[in-house]
């Protein structure tokens, strides 16, 4: 069955090829037990007694997984499988689709609750193998704009701000004004002072007078509570003369 995608169907090619020529081994439904360097060489010891021996660096495509470390402190939603957004994981199930049969997809889904925060490429797709560069480069077009719309800075302002009134804007009106308050504070206490030196008190042209209390009458009868004993009546006559 031929491949869909033409570059790596040729890469299986070349690998059967080098198969052939004695190039390269097979070794199909091996399990690792153990790793050990001997003489600069590493040899693999699997189940069942199975060894390779001789060999010089070992390369593990085993698939991978994004480092979602950065992602911490952000408003995140990712699909708790392939840990890409939960809109894009039913679009990129490697169980039902590959690289050739995902549709085209955009801001929408790899958007997150937090916003602005796109992951984009192959970080996007999570543990998925199915990832294309040109759907890289399509997300990239379909991000960008939306980015540059959500991180601009306001253009126009919507709001206005209330005037104040005229005598704020001119300092000259403004200590007008408080004099003008001044004076009438002066003009009554000269006039309280007024009343109270006809009344024989000493002239206290610049202080304020207080507020006269009310004389109580003598002989008024007040009803007190001791703390613990009932209600009695008592008569006080020792009322201030002044």
């Amino acid at each position: 069955m031929a491949d869909s995608l033409p570059a790596r169907g040729e890469l299986g090619m070349r690998l059967k090829a080098l198969q052939q020529a004695g190039r390269l081994e097979l070794h199909g439904a091996f399990r690792i037990v153990s790793l050990a360097r001997t003489d600069g060489a590493i040899t693999v010891r699997g189940e069942e007694a199975a060894v390779i021996e001789g060999i010089d660096e070992i390369i593990a495509a085993t698939g991978a997984r994004p480092n979602l470390d950065i992602t911490r402190e952000l408003r995140v939603r990712h699909d708790p499988w392939l840990e890409s957004t939960d809109l894009l994981a039913p679009l990129i199930d490697p169980n039902e689709h590959s690289c050739g049969t995902v549709r085209p997809h955009g801001h929408r889904e790899l958007a997150h609750p937090e916003q602005g925060y796109y992951a984009v490429g192959a970080k996007s797709y999570g543990r998925a193998p199915n990832f294309l560069m040109v759907t890289g480069y399509e997300q990239v077009r379909s991000v960008g704009p939306r980015w540059r719309e959500i991180c601009a800075p306001p253009t126009t302002c919507s709001w206005r701000c209330r005037k104040r009134a005229s005598a704020a804007r001119r300092p000259e009106a403004h200590q007008a004004q408080a004099l003008a308050v001044a004076g009438r504070r002066r003009s009554r206490r000269l006039a309280a002072a007024s009343r109270t030196s006809r009344q024989g008190k000493r002239e206290k042209p610049d202080a304020v007078v207080p507020r006269r209390q009310p004389r109580r009458r003598q002989g008024r009868a007040a009803v007190r509570k001791p703390p613990r004993h009932g209600y009695t009546l008592h008569v006080d006559r020792a009322f201030d003369e002044a």
